[in-house]
Order: C-alpha cells, then structure tokens, then sequence
C-alpha cells in the first residue's frame, strides 16, 4: 500500500507501514521559530553587548554550532548548570541576534558590506564552516584597491584561504597604490617582509620597494636590529642605482654609524655574489572594443568584446565585455590602473577603470572634471590625440590647435586630477589623424592630415617637439614618409611610427632618435595596416588590427584581426596568435 494523505506519505515495508511527513522539515523549522519567538522552553542565554539577554535554546544552537556542540557536552561550566547564559557580548548585537535567527530560520536576510566582515568573525568563533564559507563570497566580491590589504589581513586571521588569495592578488597587482595607503605603514614586520619579499609586483621600479622600507622604518622607530635586517633582505639592491642606495643609507642609519657601516659592505658583497632581476607582475596586452568592418560612420556597426593576449602562452582571450558600445575609445595605465576613456554618442563620454582581478568595469568618470571630459569628447570628433607620460604623470590630450596637459596624483587609494594646463601647439588648426607620444618628458605631435576641404586632404610628415615645463614648441626632423591615421610608441629612449595612410594604406614603419633628430627607416610589416593600435611588451612592439586590404597591396578594404611583433635588435616583424575578432578604432594597453 502506498499512498498520500494530508501531506503524509504511507508506504508499506517488511515489517508494516512507514508514514511519513512530506514537509517535516519547515514544520520542524517553523514551530522552532515560533517556539522561540514566544521564549517557551528555552534552557540558555545570550549575553549581548546591550546587556540583553537572548532566551535560546541549547539543543539549537548544538545543531547549527561546533562551539556550542562542545561547550555543552564537555566538562565546561556552561554544561554544569541547568540555564547557563553565554557572554557574547564582543560582538554586535544585531550581528548576534542574526546568526540565532538562521539558526531557527535556516535564513540569514541582513548581510552587506558593512556587517559582513562582523558576521564571519562571529561564524568563525562559534565554528560554524558552512555558512561562513558562503559569507565569504560576497566580501571577495567587493574587494578593491582602497580595501585589499585590510582584507588581506582579516582573512590571514580567519583563515578565509580563497579570501586571502583574491586580496592578495589585488596587492600584487595594485602594489604602486596599496604601499602609499597609510594602513601599509601599519602593517606587522611579519607581513611587511612577506609582501616586501614577493616577486610579481606592478610597480614601476625596486625604487618603490625602497620607498616602503623607508617609510615604515620611519614609523617603527622601535624594532629591533634583526628584525630591520629582515626587512632590509626584501630589497632587490642590483635594480637600484648607487645614488638611491646611499640617499637610502644617510637617512635610515644617520644616528647608527655602526650599522651604515656593515650595511656598506652587506651591499658590496650583495653586489658582486647575487643575481636578482626586477620583480614585476605578468602583464598582458589588452585590446577593447572598436569596429569590425572597414565602414567607420556614426551608423557602423562596433565591438563590445575585450580581448587579453598572454605574450608567454602566445594566447589571446575573450574576458569581461566593455561596458558600451563606443564610437570612440582612448586606453592608458595610470598609476596601475587600466583605464578607458569612451565617447559612445556625440556628446556621451565616460571613463570605465577595468579591474583584473574581479573581472569587473566601474564607471569612474567622477574622479575626472567636467572640463576634463569635455577636451577629450572634442579630441575625438576631430580627431586629435592622447598619450600618458608615464614620468611626470600627466595625461596630454591635443586637438583644435590647444595642449591640454592634466596631471594626475595618487590620493587615498585613487587617482584624480591634481592639476591643469593648457597652450596652443603652433600647427595648423585643421591638422587631424595625427599620433602624438612622450618621451624623457617631452611631447612630440608627429604626422597627420590637414583637411582643406572634403577633397582637398593632404598627409603630412611634420613633427614638433614641445619642452613641456616651458610650453614651447619647436620642430623636430621631418619623418621620411607622410603619414596619418597611425600609431607612435615610444621604446628604450626612441620612437617608432607604424603603418597609417598616404593616398594608400602604409606597410612601412620609421624610427626616432632624439639624439641624432634623425628618422631611420625600419623592416617593413607583412601587412598594410592603417587606424592600427601599437604597444610595447617585453622590449618589442606589437601592431595589431587596423584597416587593410583583401590582397597584397591592394583589393578590397578589410579589417584585419592579424598582430604583428618587431624585434628592434634584429629588425624583423613575425605574426603571433591574431585577435579573435577583426577590429580598427579600438583601444589597446599593456596592463
């Protein structure tokens, strides 16, 4: 016999009937629930912050805790006495009373980011594995550089592995913010040697490191000789000059001229009997967005999809899909960060800061000025140009005959705009197409077309050089070839320029010696490639994507998915893996 009645399952076996309550579990839970609302039978109590006292009972809070499981089944006081009352008043009570009530509900309704932190720590006290573990999610969820080493920290003490391993991530990758945070000078030693002594670090040079122990010996006065030794070890001494080491040693041994000494020969004998080489985080170059056919109108259609190439695994990869759809899309790295600067109408414009880690775009246009925004949405309709100056921090964006110059300082865990310039560039007013890029911290306009007419457009090979500090511009050597809609990089004190346009699309690339002002003309590229990206990796360059054609200097235009790398010691181009969409407009940065 087996059958249903009123919610009872009736099922026959060897020995009779097995009658079962279908829905015996939420009754279970339910009348618990309502039993302990209504304070009936209740053989505990939870001492809160508040001094109240929360009627519980011991059998439940057995069931969902190991703490308390132990508590009342061994030889403890709590387990002596018929109402023991169980101080947990280290805790917040409303972060109390929410753990009791999962433990009657099987829900807990309340968490955010506020309280989460206060939750685990209170799951991990009363060793509850389970549900801290699904707590933890939502606090790696909201990791970010302003809070990555504080949750770092918090999950080293609550042993919240995959927590700690996320946080520590978003060190590595954000070191160049994360050690000018004042809560890094607080760290322990142990911590700090440990971070100190890891080797994928994005910053920009050991010099940083150096900064660190400075900094954090200046607020730890106090410790100990050893354990300033074990500090000192962290640093990699053979990637810092003679100049930055002794500026170091004046200042941290200036009252102990016994340890400069024995620091001196430690560096003399560091030099000669340890290779290290510079620790730097695995980067990747990212392509993001752009168009997918050689038409580039208002109406055309673009890309949504983000690209990384892995230049060790030669791989590219699809990963978090851009925000918008831009008609126009300017990339850069400032102090770390990837950031994307998108127009995706004709008077919309945003800024998107990409995380890595968490996979994640966040709208940051508010850290920019209106006035900033607006320069870059005019640079785009033109066009003009961007570029970054990786040496004074500053972002340059030029069109319409102006240099707009904004410098960009760490403040807080994150960058703003700390200060603004503007002059004119004494070329003509309708130049458009042209490249412009930085180096030893001058600004070069190089190349371009100049628009007369809807017919009448005319490539150029100019180039001028602005000495940025006095706002002067002057001309520099001519390229060899005019050229316009391509891209100029800048590599170990050179700059290159790459394909472009000249009544055709350009296979040809020159290089730049500001030593010489002279234009060398490079290997040409396999392919005609013009509205290209270009970015350096490794001490190469890597031109990919752009406008080209169906045949071999000629037939119908097509965009290409192809990339190519330039080895500058041999002057050869190779093609590596392409992109796995087409596309020219985009952007594209090592990060």
């Amino acid at each position: 016999m087996n059958h249903r009645i009123d919610g009872f399952k009736v099922k026959d076996n060897d020995e009779g009937i097995t009658v079962t309550c279908e829905k015996y579990g939420n009754k279970f839970q339910r009348e618990f629930h309502h039993i302990w609302k209504e304070q009936v039978l209740c053989d505990a109590s939870i001492m809160t912050e508040t001094g109240e006292a929360i009627p519980v009972h011991k059998t439940v809070l057995a069931m969902h805790s190991d703490f308390f499981k132990a508590m009342f089944t061994s030889g403890l006081q709590e387990a002596q006495v018929s109402h023991p009352t169980i101080n947990l008043s280290e805790h917040p009570a409303a972060i109390v009373r929410g753990v009791l009530k999962y433990m009657y509900t099987g829900s807990l309704s309340d968490l955010t980011k506020e309280n989460v932190q206060d939750y685990i720590m209170l799951m991990d006290q009363l060793q509850m594995l389970s549900l801290k573990n699904a707590c933890c999610p939502y606090m790696e969820d909201n990791i970010d550089t302003n809070n990555c080493l504080d949750v770092w920290i918090f999950a080293q003490r609550f042993s919240c592995e995959e927590m700690q391993r996320r946080s520590l991530s978003h060190i590595k990758h954000q070191f160049g913010f994360v050690c000018c945070q004042e809560n890094f000078q607080l760290l322990e030693s142990d911590a700090l040697i440990f971070l100190l002594s890891l080797g994928e670090l994005n910053m920009s040079s050991e010099s940083v490191i150096l900064d660190c122990v400075e900094r954090w010996l200046e607020n730890h006065r106090g410790i100990s000789n050893e354990t300033q030794w074990e500090i000192l070890k962290c640093v990699r001494f053979n990637q810092l000059t003679d100049q930055e080491i002794t500026a170091f040693s004046l200042w941290v041994f200036q009252e102990i001229p016994d340890i400069k000494e024995e620091f001196q020969k430690y560096i003399e004998q560091y030099r000669t009997s340890v290779q290290d080489c510079p620790r730097n985080e695995r980067k990747h170059i990212y392509a993001i967005g752009g168009y997918f056919q050689s038409r580039t109108g208002p109406c055309s259609p673009r890309l949504q999809t983000v690209e990384q190439y892995d230049v060790i695994e030669d791989t590219w990869k699809t990963t978090t899909q851009f925000p918008v759809l831009a008609s126009a899309l300017y990339a850069v790295e400032i102090f770390g960060k990837l950031v994307c600067f998108t127009s995706y109408s004709t008077v919309l414009i945003s800024a998107f800061e990409f995380d890595p880690i968490q996979l994640k775009w966040r709208n940051c246009s508010t850290q920019f000025p209106e006035s900033v925004l607006k320069n870059i949405i005019e640079c785009f309709k033109v066009p003009g140009a961007m570029c970054y100056c990786d040496e004074s921090n500053t972002l340059f964006v030029l069109c319409s005959n102006k240099t707009n110059a904004y410098t960009m300082k760490f403040d807080n865990g994150d960058f703003t705009v700390s200060a603004t310039q503007s002059w004119k560039y004494p070329m003509r007013s309708s130049l458009a197409s042209f490249a412009t890029v930085t180096l030893d911290k001058d600004l070069y306009v190089i190349g371009g077309e100049e628009r007369l007419s809807v017919r009448d457009v005319n490539q150029v090979n100019d180039v001028m050089r602005c000495d940025v500090p006095r706002h002067q511009w002057a001309p520099a050597t001519s390229m060899l070839e005019p050229r316009a809609s391509f891209d100029a990089v800048s590599l170990e004190g050179r700059i290159y320029v790459l394909g472009g346009f000249n009544s055709r699309r350009l296979r040809t690339a020159e290089m730049y010696s500001p030593v010489t002002d002279q234009w060398t003309s490079l290997c040409v590229m396999n392919k005609e490639r013009s509205h290209l990206k270009a970015t350096v990796l490794c001490n190469k360059l890597y031109v990919m994507g752009g406008k080209s054609y169906s045949r071999f200097e000629g037939g119908a235009r097509k965009v290409l998915n192809s990339v190519e790398v330039y080895d500058p010691y041999t002057d050869t181009w190779s093609f590596v893996q392409p992109m796995q969409q087409s596309r020219c407009m985009f952007g594209a940065v090592v990060h």
